[in-house]
């Protein structure tokens, strides 16, 4: 199969195993095909190996691009989008964003909303910076990080970077900041991205030992809705939506992802102001016990379990309302005004497919009380809300919630959610 490859496109110099150093052979002006020690070049497997690895694939002919002229080019150092010697981009804001359309190393939302940070960063690098250094850690001050990021005079960006280990790639790191500073005390920035997909397996760990292995060290933390891992230092999408605000003329780039960001309530509204927000926390950790109670869901990833993970999320996050399948209930904004609302969506964290004409066709045969709206469009498919004025006590406050709650049991809207989800 490759010798054939070399036979049909004459401008192969030659096919080489997946160490860069051999780069050196190859002439100037000729493609570079790595076989990867794959056992046949497929149009997916040369997809696959273009992503981990360079630049692209080309459309019309089974082969991998990797570079003209650059010989020995150090594995550790080869980003997914091309980039001049400082590792500015150069490649067009669309086209950064286009190439995002085939990918296996995160869901479409996760690359995106990196590749729009990276395109803003290398836009208008202050908010960044900003966010840096407002963060707080224990032994902040003393770590020598607020001093190297006072010398940053520029700051770049690079996206999906492929780390190597002795058997082959080990991870994929989602953003790069390449900071320009006088001194050479700070090394790369290493941000692991998070929108809605978690952390799996040792990742972190893999990526904090190569982290190390940099001269200097590079600094690995994490971006996500909330803090990621306790022994990191984070940031949260949040404090990047502040920043831009503190940033005066920030590009319009910054504007356009902070409106995005809340869009797709990656970045929280903040909560809705009440005279006591605790007190709205527990209403909603004793809705979350009524879901328990009308339910006794055979799978433990339907409600929250533990009521302590249920208030540190909403205080972590800044809500005041939380989502248990495909449920949304609590305080919220909307065009009414600061409202209890609870809503049933077609989205939910276990993925289960539902329908929203199921759904609307199931509330209208089962009756479901004019009191819930049905949305043909939109987040929500059915949802009622209350002015907190309704209510004179808390406990009112939860046996509106429970009548609703009940009121999508009796319908059996949740039926084929319930029985899709796996037992514990």
């Amino acid at each position: 199969m490759l010798n054939a490859l070399v036979l049909k496109h004459p401008r192969v110099a030659r096919v080489i195993p997946s160490r860069f150093e051999d780069a050196e052979d190859v002439d100037e002006g000729y493609d570079l095909v790595v076989a990867m020690d794959v056992p046949g070049l497929d149009a997916s497997r040369l997809r696959r190996l273009a992503g981990s690895l360079l630049i692209t694939t080309s459309p019309d002919q089974r082969r991998v691009v990797v570079t003209r002229g650059q010989p020995s080019v150090r594995r550790d150092t080869i980003s997914n989008t091309a980039s001049d010697q400082k590792g500015r981009n150069t490649m067009s804001d669309l086209g950064r964003l286009f190439q995002l359309r085939e990918s296996e190393n995160a869901g479409p939302l996760e690359r995106f909303t990196t590749e729009a940070l990276a395109i803003a960063i290398d836009h208008d690098p202050r908010p960044m910076l900003g966010a840096l250094r407002a963060m707080d850690w224990p032994g902040a001050e003393s770590s020598g990080w607020l001093t190297g990021l006072s010398r940053v005079s520029a700051l770049h960006a690079q996206t999906q970077r492929t780390l190597w280990g002795d058997s082959g790639a080990v991870g994929y790191l989602d953003l790069i900041l390449l900071p320009e500073v006088d001194a050479q005390d700070l090394g790369e920035i290493w941000v692991e991205v998070k929108v809605n997909a978690w952390i799996h397996g040792e990742q972190l760990s893999v990526y904090q030992e190569h982290a190390q292995q940099k001269s200097p060290p590079a600094t690995l933390i994490t971006l996500g809705r909330t803090p990621i891992d306790a022994g990191l230092r984070a940031l949260t999408w949040n404090q990047i939506s502040d920043a831009v605000d503190a940033t005066p003329d920030a590009h319009p780039f910054w504007l356009s992802l902070t409106e995005f960001l809340t869009e797709r309530h990656i970045v929280s509204l903040p909560a809705p102001d009440v005279d006591n927000p605790a007190a709205v926390t527990e209403v909603i950790v004793a809705i979350n016990r009524v879901i328990l109670d009308l339910w006794n869901p055979k799978s433990r990833k339907f409600a929250w379990v533990k009521e302590g993970a249920l208030r540190n999320g909403m205080r972590a996050g800044n809500s005041l309302n939380t989502t248990t399948g495909p449920i949304e209930f609590g305080l919220s904004h909307t065009d009414e005004g600061t409202r209890f609302v609870i809503a049933l969506r077609t989205k939910n964290w276990q993925r289960v497919t539902l329908d929203r004409s199921v759904m609307l066709r199931d509330a209208e045969l089962a009756g479901l009380p004019a009191e819930w709206i049905r949305h043909d469009h939109g987040p929500c498919v059915l949802s009622r809300s209350a002015a907190p004025a309704d209510f004179a006590t808390d406990d009112e406050v939860t046996a509106w919630f429970r009548a609703s709650l009940q009121d999508i049991k009796d319908a059996g809207l949740l039926n084929d959610y319930l029985a899709a989800l796996p037992d514990d």
